[in-house]
């Protein structure tokens, strides 16, 4: 689930896709409107592979906000307060035995950073109409005490930090675009444009591609991690958004980071978020303590 654009799949539980369909509707629409939305394709789906929500097992649901793991929870996201304090898989009539929560770029991290093969260390950035970072450390994604990790922030003109996704996001594009009547509603829009030539989107994604690396140039600094992994809906803009990204994080990580640095968009689409879902669906299903607990029952 994003800003604007929601994605749902049907795999096995190998991780196969079987069946998968994607709307423009997102945080604004609230947690009744997208669980309806997601209870109504899942079915039909399911339907069309001659199966019934009675076969599911686990389901895994990422979104674009911090989720306390101990009772999946979701905090509040960055411009959706309707979605604070929602444990959202209590919604759905599909549910399977399983149900695991967690934010969407983490659900994306546990997918590349197994896409990947290689290092222990990933960054994973989620960009489209927001924005969110992720941490694999040690071949497991750091979340912290409460799931809030991986806001990204850049010093404002008065010197005092904001929130990267204020100053530089697909939101912000957006509105500036609406200013000066260029109309767009979701992330994909505005990879259309850009690949169009529009050269207001053109800048404006340039401008955001600069601020994410001015941002990440701190992260590399920090973690040194093996691996920097831009995905989401905007890194469809390839190099309008990527060369400024790669300038201001060359300029800023330092040489010693640079040295064994890999910089690289994303390796699995659009697929990365639910493919990682289904990742920490599966676990959960065949964690060894429900099992256990399954077989002495």
């Amino acid at each position: 689930m994003g800003g604007s654009y929601t994605r749902v799949g049907i795999t096995d539980m190998a991780g196969g896709f079987l069946a998968e369909d994607g709307a423009d509707i997102g945080l604004p629409t609230g947690p009744g409107g997208v669980a309806a939305w997601v209870d109504s394709r899942i079915t039909a789906l399911l339907a069309g592979i001659g199966r019934s929500p009675a076969d599911v097992r686990a389901v895994g649901v990422g979104v674009p906000g911090p989720v306390d793991l101990r009772s999946g929870v979701i905090g509040a996201p960055l411009r959706e307060s309707a979605w604070e304090g929602v444990r959202f898989t209590d919604l759905l009539t599909v549910r399977g035995d399983v149900q695991v929560v967690d934010r969407d770029v983490n659900t994306m991290a546990v997918a590349e950073h197994a896409a990947l093969g290689a290092g222990d260390h990933t960054v994973v950035l989620r960009v489209g109409m927001g924005i969110s970072c992720a941490f694999v450390l040690d071949g497991r994604v750091y979340r912290g005490e409460r799931g809030g990790v991986g806001v990204l922030t850049l010093p404002g003109p008065d010197g005092r930090l904001r929130r990267l996704e204020d100053v530089a996001s697909g939101y912000v594009v957006r509105e500036r675009l609406a200013s000066h009547g260029v109309a767009a509603t979701t992330s994909f829009d505005l990879v259309s444009l850009v690949e169009d030539g529009q050269p207001l989107a053109c800048q404006l994604v340039g401008e955001v591609g600069e601020a994410l690396g001015r941002s990440l140039a701190e992260v590399v600094r920090l973690l040194n991690p093996t691996t920097v992994v831009v995905g989401g809906a905007l890194s469809g803009a390839g190099g309008v958004l990527m060369a400024p990204l790669r300038r201001a994080l060359d300029e800023g990580a330092g040489e010693y980071a640079l040295q064994t640095l890999s910089l690289r968009t994303t390796l699995l689409g659009g697929r990365s978020g639910l493919a990682g879902a289904v990742r920490l669906a599966a676990d959960a299903y065949f964690e060894p303590a429900r099992i256990s607990r399954l077989v002495s029952s």
